[in-house]
């Protein structure tokens, strides 16, 4: 479908949102407000009139593990302190609208102390909860937790089929445990009758276990987990801080779509004209300051072009409300890169000018 005749059809349908007076925050509707939210990004608005129905929220900077790409694996990222539960409770409060929470970000969520305490205030609260763990975790007592906290979705990061393949990206991991663990996991299901947590393997596909992409999914099979691969990222690649010795290192050769973009930064990695994180998938850190995405967050001058001259948050919920956060000068400014529309001047760049993650207009 051309884009000339995408933006005809969205014309058609936003009139007759417009018509039944739907296009505002009270939208309660998750379908309705992914309708609404699609028209705003193929019609590059530069602002938004409904609450986003998902953001994510980062638990805390801790990791067991050293991953040779991860900025907390380097121990680059920030340090601040892990996501409290008061912390929390204000932003259930600033987040009331928001039906789906992403609850993880930069750290292993399961070394947050209070992670179950949170799990199941969000799910008093009627919220989709989702976390993503390495699961390198000696500790039964905890995975009985997970079950027990009703949480819906668990993506666990396995990279390799072995402790080879495996170890060789998660530095200090043990993939004996990790395997042990989803099956400990599926059995405490079993035994208590429930469906939560859907577990999903997740193999980042890197130089190294590439070839074993097949062998995952029979041991995915017999796990009876869904798998889900995703191309190993330079994280802060979009960024322009293209590190071409890491590239030559891990990238995988036989994956093109991957490779694309990484030879040079000025090379978008691609050209789709838009940004939907934007527009629907806040980035919000343990101090309540809003970002664009999770590398504006870990985005210092010592691992990327990103200086104190640069606007990397939108703002903070603790004395602004998200949407109101969402509508801003600095949003609107980081949607109109991708727009002909005219936005005001921050008098400073921000982490979007220098993203090429995305083709600019």
């Amino acid at each position: 479908m051309s884009d000339k005749i995408r933006k005809y059809i969205v014309s058609i349908v936003w009139f007759f949102l417009t018509l039944f007076n739907v296009t505002n925050i009270k939208s309660k509707s998750i379908f309705l407000r992914k309708i609404i939210i699609y028209c705003h990004i193929v019609r590059k608005d530069l602002t938004v009139s409904v609450f986003p129905w998902r953001a994510k929220i980062n638990t805390g900077y801790k990791c067991s593990l050293k991953c040779p790409l991860c900025p907390t694996g380097l121990r680059e990222s920030p340090q601040k302190d892990d996501l409290t539960v008061k912390m929390f409770s204000f932003f259930l409060e600033k987040l009331k609208p928001v039906k789906e929470i992403y609850l993880f970000g930069w750290g292993e969520p399961l070394l947050n102390k209070d992670i179950f305490e949170m799990i199941r205030m969000a799910k008093k609260e009627g919220k989709y909860i989702a976390i993503d763990s390495c699961l390198n975790i000696a500790n039964d007592d905890k995975l009985n937790k997970l079950v027990e906290s009703e949480l819906d979705f668990l993506s666990i990061s396995l990279d390799g089929t072995d402790q080879e393949t495996y170890s060789k990206y998660r530095a200090g991991g043990d993939f004996d445990l990790v395997f042990n663990n989803i099956k400990k996991i599926q059995e405490i299901k079993k035994k208590r009758k429930t469906t939560k947590p859907r577990l999903q393997w997740q193999y980042c596909v890197n130089r190294y276990n590439q070839e074993n992409m097949s062998i995952a999914k029979k041991m995915a099979r017999g796990l009876n987990v869904g798998i889900k691969f995703i191309p190993i990222g330079l994280y802060l690649d979009c960024l322009n801080k293209v590190d071409a010795k890491a590239a030559n290192e891990w990238l995988p050769f036989k994956n093109k779509r991957v490779l694309a973009g990484q030879n040079s930064a000025e090379t978008p990695i691609n050209d789709a004209g838009y940004c939907c994180l934007l527009y629907c998938f806040p980035f919000i850190d343990v101090d309540g300051y809003v970002y664009f995405c999770c590398p504006c967050s870990v985005a210092t001058p010592k691992n990327s072009i990103i200086d104190d001259s640069f606007a990397a948050s939108a703002g903070s919920l603790k004395n602004t409300d998200l949407l109101e956060i969402l509508n801003n000068d600095i949003y609107q400014h980081a949607r109109g890169l991708f727009s002909k529309k005219k936005t005001k001047d921050l008098g400073r760049p921000m982490a979007c000018d220098v993203c090429r993650r995305y083709k600019k207009i």
